[in-house]
């Protein structure tokens, strides 16, 4: 398996064009230093090995400060084999999307790959939430990040309109008193699409998304001209069917428990 997809690492994508710039796209530039400095440089187009690289300088930068306060050599040599290791899994846990089961079906990440399109997704877990690299024909095209829930998801979208600009789109979901409030947020420039979602009431985490255009508008031909399938193996579509239909939403759910508490005490 590994071997197999080794092998199309060597694979040019021939059909890949760049898209050209309409006057929407061109109006603001996604610079993502400003949304995040540690993925400014991600490779996109890249291979598995490029990603690899950057996967460990970054770590090497994450561990200097603690090799460096390292008070021996037997310290430090047992932080670097946890950093080699963080390296190896990175590999080792390679998710090939061929057909079978990976257990990413019902994950933050459901819905962003599809079976039978020579797609793989490697991933660093990190104790701040797990990072995600997706593949097509052994081309690095998207980045996945989970997000702590820190604060209503509705001041997340505000935070990065502040960084990057007013979203080009952005979709609600309304629960049963009528309450609106953001569950996803949209970016784009002609290279990259940003994209924020709320996944806490499932998973206990916002998810962020960086896209590379250049494959990330070319997907579907990628793709034989499949769709992503809402019922196949790829996506949970009773789960994303609470989320956004018959869920309620979890942040609107705290705001009323607490404006109810508030109330009730201010009765006399």
């Amino acid at each position: 398996m590994r071997a197999k997809l080794l092998s199309t690492l060597l694979l040019a994508v021939a059909t890949l064009v760049a898209v050209p710039m309409t006057a929407s796209l061109a109006a603001a530039s996604i610079d993502l230093r400003r949304v995040d400095s540690s993925i400014a440089d991600l490779p996109f187009g890249g291979s598995l090995d490029q990603v690899v690289t950057w996967v460990r300088t970054r770590l090497e930068s994450e561990y200097a400060p603690r090799l460096k306060l390292a008070v021996d050599d037997n310290e430090r040599a047992r932080l670097r084999a946890q950093l080699d290791r963080e390296v190896f899994e990175l590999r080792a846990q390679m998710a090939v999307f061929d057909g079978r089961r990976t257990g990413y079906e019902v994950s933050p990440v459901a819905g962003e790959f599809m079976t039978g399109s020579n797609e793989s997704m490697a991933i660093l877990h990190s104790r701040e939430g797990d990072h995600y690299f997706f593949f097509i024909n052994g081309r690095f095209w998207k980045y996945g990040r989970l997000l702590r829930a820190d604060g209503p998801f509705a001041d997340r979208v505000a935070a990065e309109a502040r960084m990057i600009g007013k979203p080009e789109a952005v979709e609600n979901t309304t629960d049963r008193r009528g309450e609106t409030s953001p569950v996803k947020a949209t970016w784009s420039d002609d290279k990259l699409r940003v994209r924020i979602w709320n996944r806490r009431l499932l998973y206990g985490y916002d998810v962020m998304f960086v896209e590379y255009r250049p494959i990330g508008d070319k997907i579907t031909e990628l793709r034989d001209g499949r769709e992503v399938d809402t019922a196949g193996p790829g996506v949970d579509p009773d789960l994303d069917s609470f989320l956004l239909n018959a869920g309620e939403d979890e942040e609107q759910e705290l705001r009323r428990e607490a404006k109810e508490r508030k109330e009730k005490a201010a009765t006399p």
